[in-house]
């Protein structure tokens, strides 16, 4: 036996699914038993409009286009991980090895995949980073700036490297 539900019970279109699911699960409204099992043919919230009174002319007047549904259903989702954005642009990292005088001797740099980006009307340009490292000293000139144990052996040394690439307007 079907319970009637108390008065209002229509949502907004798009949260019709929602207040169903808490009017028919939450409230036990609609007895368990007399919900329809989806055997892999019927849709089971088309087997809901049938059930609960009323919900079919709330369906009705929900889809004015054929193609909606389908088309909110396919393209409402977030970005594939499969598939790069457009404005995107990959690097692939490197270990740069900078010699024996360096301390780091290595360092991470990256060279930029792509070219192009943004359907071509863009340039991938790598994202400079200026790294500051020691480099070993074997002259009289010395940088004051060092603690004094280190003055006499190194010296600071800039290094550029890539840290990312960037989708860049030319």
């Amino acid at each position: 036996m079907l319970l009637q539900p108390p008065g209002q019970y229509l949502c907004f279109v798009s949260l019709m699914v929602t207040c169903l699911s808490v009017y028919i699960n939450a409230q036990n409204r609609v007895p368990i038993d007399l919900l329809p099992h989806c055997d892999g043919q019927h849709d089971a919230l088309e087997d809901l409009f049938t059930i609960v009174p009323g919900l079919s002319a709330l369906k009705r007047a929900s889809t004015s286009h054929p193609y909606e549904g389908r088309l909110l259903r396919r393209f409402s989702g977030p970005f594939s991980d499969n598939i790069p954005l457009p404005w995107t642009c990959s690097m692939t990292p490197i270990w740069r090895d900078l010699g024996e005088d360096y301390y780091p001797r290595f360092v991470r740099d990256g060279t930029c995949n792509n070219r192009t980006c943004w359907y071509r009307h863009y340039e991938c340009q790598p994202v400079l980073y200026t790294l500051s490292v020691l480099e070993r000293q074997n002259s009289e000139c010395f940088d004051q700036s060092l603690p004094r144990t280190l003055s006499t052996a190194w010296r600071q040394r800039a290094v550029t490297i890539t840290s990312s690439c960037m989708c860049h307007r030319v």
